[in-house]
């Protein structure tokens, strides 16, 4: 049984190191969720490498060095976790100067047990276990910070259901969902296990071998939903299976002409105004396929079906929220005229793209200055 879950944890780490490295200097995109993801998958890789290297006894020299780094990494893991939970629910979109301030607890930890302050209280009478008790407090105000990690990720998690209503963001939603439960399932068993050992209850598995065993499951799960939800599996489609559009037969040519009549449909008809349309409605009307119409969004604009309507909504919103004539509405109402579903998500999109708020980017259109867009027109 233990050679099984050896081979297993060794697999999970080729595949964190192989999938994490791609992501981070191989991958076609350059958005933080990504390198996020990467550093998750590659920081877990050099832990589940540690517990494996104590499982062979081949840390007879390097004992030190690698306990000095393993335990005090998950405080990095923490706030990556809580990082791409921002990145995937779109409440962050790329890391600032101040966010280095998060590494901060690992470069304490690790300089509080470089003192060598980590072996008081080891074997003395009357303790309970061989685990030093400068190790248990340790662990103990490790721990508050990890949950305080992820009760914040769930938080975020939990203020955001609107985002599990729309196409766009509802497998993002639904991989913060997952992440953040998984990391907390793993904190809990983790700590239950350690302290039951302090207290000197014998358990059938060590509580850093069943950590390891968890964090490779967590890798296996990752790697699963990256290449199963839609919007980021493309990032790792050439390293994992065959591109999505590999039997088309359309050419450039064709590709061009069909994209041309979608874009002409959209300007003139605007069925992105229907906020139910849907890629088979679209695809209908053009009396094209719905994978011939897929392909040409995704291939010639480097978009999927919702950012196209999202981007034409957007452009018509900005040009009620200039008109005169529109200003007895309400940006809500305006918004959903022009397409979108929700106000979260309208917020969310506008702010990110245009560097303003709707109500900001109003007023300044009826003062008469135009504000500097990030976006372009379709």
């Amino acid at each position: 049984m233990n050679d099984l879950l050896r081979l297993i944890i060794g697999i999970g780490i080729v595949q964190a190191i192989v999938v994490g490295a791609y992501l981070f200097f191989g991958s076609r995109s350059t958005q933080a969720e990504f390198r996020t993801m990467a550093l998750l998958l590659l920081l877990s890789a050099l832990l589940m490498s540690t517990e494996i290297l104590e499982l062979f006894e081949w840390t007879r020299h390097l004992e030190p060095l690698v306990l000095q780094s393993a335990i005090t990494f998950d405080l990095i893991l923490a706030s990556l976790v809580w990082f791409l939970v921002q990145f995937l629910l779109g409440k962050k979109v790329a890391y600032r100067w101040k966010d280095s301030i998060h590494g901060l607890p690992f470069l304490a930890g690790l300089a509080w047990y470089l003192t060598g302050f980590q072996w008081y209280g080891i074997e003395r009478p009357g303790s309970f276990s061989h685990i030093p008790d400068a190790i248990a407090f340790f662990v103990f105000a490790k721990g508050i910070l990890l949950f305080a990690y992820g009760f914040a990720a769930a938080r975020e998690v939990h203020l955001a259901p609107d985002l599990e209503n729309e196409p766009l963001q509802r497998d993002r939603w639904k991989l913060a969902r997952l992440l953040t439960w998984s990391f907390l399932i793993i904190l809990v068993a983790n700590y239950a296990a350690f302290w039951l050992m302090y207290f000197g209850h014998r358990l059938p598995i060590d509580s850093d071998y069943l950590g390891c065993i968890l964090i490779t499951t967590l890798v296996y799960i990752l790697t699963y939903q990256l290449l199963k939800t839609p919007v980021l599996s493309h990032s790792v489609q050439p390293l994992l299976r065959r591109p999505k559009y590999y039997k088309s037969t359309i050419d450039q040519q064709q590709r061009l002409l069909h994209l041309e009549k979608l874009q002409a449909y959209l300007k003139t008809e605007k069925p992105f105004l229907d906020q139910k349309i849907s890629l088979g409605d679209l695809a209908e009307a053009l009396e094209l396929s719905s994978n011939t119409l897929s392909q040409v969004i995704n291939e010639s604009l480097n978009q999927n079906f919702h950012d196209l309507l999202n981007d034409f909504r957007l452009q018509e919103v900005k040009k009620k929220l200039s008109d005169p004539s529109q200003n007895h509405k309400t940006i809500l109402a305006l918004a959903f005229e022009s397409g979108f579903q929700s106000k979260a998500s309208f917020n969310r999109i506008f702010k990110k793209t245009e560097g303003a708020t709707p109500s900001e980017f109003r007023k300044q259109q009826s003062s008469g200055l135009i504000l500097p867009s990030k976006s372009t027109e379709v």
